[in-house]
């Protein structure tokens, strides 16, 4: 079987066998979020309960001392809300030669977050940010009531501090439903239209993601008989 695999991979792209250093590592610090999209494949919520502990958190600290030229991806959960969000990028970033957070834009309306939009564009921080469509109503239907305002306010705040031009700002699509996304640049090109038409917002690129059947997304899955 694992002989079946590897030969499968080796017809698609024969580089994927081979094992080159680790570049990037990614840190995933809990699933607290001040959203509950219907979506999350991690359950993620303002209940969430699953955080990494602090010791934790210090080892991968000590780790990154002793790399170099190394990529750190934070996310969530919305990572910002984990109580030690401040001593882990602040520890790590000297450490580091790129640093991504995957961010949901409204959690920098939390009380005693906003000095996090000044951190990140004093640090160079590049952010991967959430917003799965381009209109009000099929945003507030996925992750809330009032979302997709918070998170255009959040976009414009960004674009003043520099994000967009300067600094390194992405989107990320997710469909709302048991469907798979459209194709990547298509609507990177409507989503770039209708965000700089109607709010004003300008981004460096769209990423588009398909939901896993898994977490909250999995229930939804199930209770409507489709799996």
């Amino acid at each position: 079987m694992i002989a079946d695999i590897k030969e499968r991979i080796r017809r698609l792209d024969p580089n994927f066998l081979c094992h080159r250093k680790i570049e990037t590592l990614q840190v995933n610090l809990g699933n607290m979020c001040n959203q509950h999209c219907t979506h999350c494949h991690v359950s993620a919520s303002s209940a969430g309960s699953k955080i990494m502990p602090e010791e934790v958190i210090e080892k991968v600290v000590d780790f990154l001392q002793n790399q170099e030229e190394f990529v750190l991806d934070i996310t969530g959960g919305s990572p910002e809300l984990h109580p030690n969000f401040r001593f882990f990028i602040e520890k790590t970033r000297e450490f580091t030669s790129r640093l991504m957070v995957r961010t949901n834009l409204t959690v920098f309306f939390e009380t005693g977050m906003d000095w996090i939009p000044y951190w990140y564009r004093d640090h160079d921080v590049v952010l991967i940010a959430s917003l799965p469509c381009y209109t009000r109503e099929n945003v507030d239907e996925q992750r809330g009531k009032g979302v997709f305002e918070k998170s255009v306010k959040a976009l414009k705040k960004l674009n003043e501090l520099g994000y967009g031009e300067r600094l390194e700002l992405y989107l990320v699509h997710n469909p709302g439903g048991d469907f798979l996304p459209d194709h990547q640049r298509e609507l990177e090109i409507e989503y770039r239209r209708q965000l700089l038409k109607t709010h004003g917002v300008i981004f460096n690129r769209l990423f588009t993601l398909t939901n896993a059947p898994l977490g909250r997304f999995k229930d939804c899955l199930r209770a409507n008989g489709l799996l």
